[in-house]
Formats: C-alpha cells, sequence, structure tokens
C-alpha cells in the first residue's frame, strides 16, 4: 500500500493519513463489537446461573410461564 502514493505529494500523504486512520478506527470498532458480544454472553451465562441458583433455593417458585 505504500508503493501507491508518491512520498513528496501533500494531497497522497494526506490520502495516506486518512487510510491509516481509517484502518485504525475500522479496527477499533471490530475490537469493540467482539468485546461487546463477548461480555453479553457472559453477562448471560451468569444471568442463567443466578436465575437457576435461585430457583433451586425456592426464591423464584411460582414466578415462571409454568406456574
Amino acid at each position: 500500500m505504500l508503493n501507491v502514493f508518491c512520498s513528496n505529494c501533500k494531497t497522497c500523504r494526506q490520502q495516506f493519513t486518512e487510510a491509516r486512520l481509517m484502518n485504525f478506527l475500522k479496527s477499533i470498532g471490530l475490537f469493540l463489537l467482539i468485546l461487546g458480544f463477548w461480555c453479553g454472553s457472559v453477562l448471560g451465562a451468569l444471568y442463567l446461573i443466578e436465575r437457576h441458583r435461585l430457583q433451586d433455593s425456592g426464591v423464584l417458585e411460582g414466578n415462571g410461564p409454568n406456574g
């Protein structure tokens, strides 16, 4: 990608900087998306574990859709 732009042209340097910035922003966006899915799955698993524990202890008896 470096050989696409000439080294002394201000427009080319600006385009190169913008391209690097866009790559960086895409990488950050992808990282945040993966982090969001990971956190969501961990919180979902903790919710299911806690709900099951409360059902076993009798706190949630009769509060479900079946009864």
